[in-house]
């Protein structure tokens, strides 16, 4: 942008420049477009030959059926393997069925669910090779998960076999549990489709597996008096003995869930490394199996504390961060000896600074994102305030988006604290501002505080009265202020000052000159704008300064 024109070797490079631009943002388009094939070209994996889309809403209704089986899986099989009778044909036994079905099924939607090649980035659609895929993965544990073991031994062992070695058997039904391994593959399909706390998520996770391995452990324990030949009645292990012995109960009366009860007990001892001593192992396998399991718990303990520690640091980051920087500057002060007001001012800042460091992290995630993602997001966060200020508004419609959204990208945070000028008079305009959080006062008077002085309020703009109406409707536009910085040699004729902390979104000059060497038509919109309006800036400038001089003469 310029006052007076261009030569035409600086029109010829603007044009290449502005070639260059718009070739790399359809390249970043079309590696935007690969990389999400499904979402951009739906209607066309549609049409593909017994194929599912993995990211259509049967999907998706699919993913949630699916997840109450590995749910049913993980909590009620073991139970079922360890403390029920087998082969009872009750509600239990139905559920089972349902969820048996639900797992073959997903199996046929597997081998005709396309999958993302990691090397090339593309979605692979051929049969032959997702079939290969997926027997060469996960197919293994599918298919072990929906294997029916107690109906096989039944079939092949008929009346020989009594319940209590057919309950020993049923442990094989356990390895439906290693189905939840495939909740990885559920979960890759929805984290981009739901928003959530990751750290907190993983707490929760941590804390479930915790439940969820206690659990498992409880219904094993339940299951080892029948991996050795022997029954509840029989004292030779630890629960017919600590049912007889400690209890003073017949361990064949004991209800299922009584004894499920004293099995998580036993767990949680065994796995928090407690051991209170009154159920004890009886046997080799009880006392190997046993000692297994506490150094098992003794690891898991030592693991989750490190992990629960990481992740309440990083929940806690930003407040971990602001005491250093608040300690920093204590011992800082104290070596200058800052006085006591400046230390309070200092400390005031700093603790406002740690509120609004929200906004400098999301600038450097949308600084990480492909030029065209930073398009449409920069439009969604700053197109409301951008498309306030006059310069924006002259931009061509076939412009105007990606004007807007090169000047979003440009912005830059500063943070003022509560009356401390912006802008005085005689400043050289080279900045636009705009304001985010806080308050900014609009003056000629150099009293920030004079209680005689009439403002109007334009949202988080106060201009006082004192600056004509023609010089406020010209230089303050929305909620941003300095918009005189396209005229060159515009100094200022106003004081601005801030009444509370304030946070501002900063253009300069240069900025905006490196943005519209990008967009011609733009610019020479821009250009037309400062010639038609020079005199009219200069006018209500000339006139404000000659209403200030009146009031202060009669003051």
């Amino acid at each position: 942008m310029t006052d007076y024109g261009v030569d035409e070797e600086a029109k010829a490079l603007r044009r290449t420049r502005v070639e260059t631009y718009r070739l790399s943002t359809r390249i970043n388009e079309e590696l935007d477009k690969r990389m999400s094939g499904f979402e951009y070209d739906s209607q066309k994996w549609e049409k593909g030959f017994c194929l599912v889309n993995p990211y259509s809403s049967y999907m998706q209704v699919w993913d949630i059926f699916l997840i109450l089986g590995l749910i049913y899986a993980a909590v009620v099989t073991p139970v079922d393997a360890a403390f029920l009778e087998p082969l009872v044909y009750n509600a239990l036994f139905f559920f089972n069925l349902i969820v048996d079905l639900i797992f073959f099924t997903d199996i046929i939607i597997t081998f005709n669910l396309p999958y993302l090649n990691p090397a090339t980035g593309l979605w692979v659609r051929k049969h032959s090779a997702i079939a290969r895929n997926y027997l060469r993965s996960w197919f293994i544990i599918d298919f072990v998960s929906v294997v029916p073991f107690d109906w096989i031994i039944t079939a092949i062992a008929g009346d020989d076999i009594d319940s209590h070695s057919l309950r020993a058997l049923r442990l094989l039904k356990l390895l439906k549990i290693a189905r939840i391994l495939r909740g990885s593959r559920i979960w890759k399909r929805w984290r981009d489709r739901v928003g959530i706390n990751l750290t907190r998520l993983h707490l929760a996770l941590y804390f479930t597996a915790v439940v969820l391995i206690a659990h498992w452990i409880a219904c094993f324990l339940g299951i080892i008096p029948y991996l050795e030949g022997s029954t509840l009645s029989d004292s030779e292990n630890w629960l017919g003995n600590y049912l007889d012995s400690n209890l003073g109960l017949d361990p064949e009366e004991v209800p299922p869930g009584e004894i499920y009860l004293i099995s998580w007990y036993w767990a949680t001892t065994i796995l928090t490394t407690i051991g209170f001593g009154d159920i004890t192992p009886r046997t080799n396998l009880e006392r190997a199996i046993v000692s297994f399991l506490m150094l098992l718990g003794s690891a898991l303990q030592a693991f989750l504390v490190g992990v629960i520690c990481t992740l309440i640091a990083e929940l806690n980051e930003m407040a971990t961060e602001n005491r250093i920087t608040l300690n920093n500057l204590n011992e800082f002060m104290t070596s200058y000896d800052f006085p006591n007001e400046l230390k309070v001012r200092l400390r005031k800042y700093f603790n406002y600074l740690h509120s609004v460091r929200d906004s400098a992290r999301y600038q450097s995630l949308i600084h990480r994102m492909s030029p065209h993602l930073q398009d449409e997001v920069n439009l969604r966060v700053n197109a409301s305030w951008i498309r306030e200020i006059r310069f924006v508004q002259v931009a061509p419609d076939h412009e105007l988006a990606g004007f807007v959204s090169a000047l979003s990208a440009n912005l830059r945070i500063e943070v003022y604290a509560p009356f401390e000028r912006v802008i005085s008079v005689g400043d050289h305009i080279n900045k636009l501002y705009i304001v985010s959080k806080g308050l900014i006062v609009l003056h000629l008077e150099s009293d920030l505080l004079d209680r005689n002085a009439a403002e109007v309020t334009h949202g988080r703009l106060h201009l006082r009265l004192s600056l004509t109406e023609a010089l406020r409707e010209e230089l303050v536009r929305g909620q941003s202020f300095g918009h005189e910085l396209i005229y060159s040699g515009i100094h200022a004729i106003y004081n601005v000052s801030t009444l509370q902390f304030t946070e501002l979104h900063v253009l300069t000059r240069a900025q905006l000159d490196s943005v519209l060497e990008r967009f011609p038509d733009t610019s020479a919109a821009v250009d037309q704008l400062v010639e038609r309006n020079r005199a009219v800036v200069s006018d209500a400038a000339h006139e404000s300064h000659r209403v200030s001089q009146q009031r202060n003469n009669s003051v």
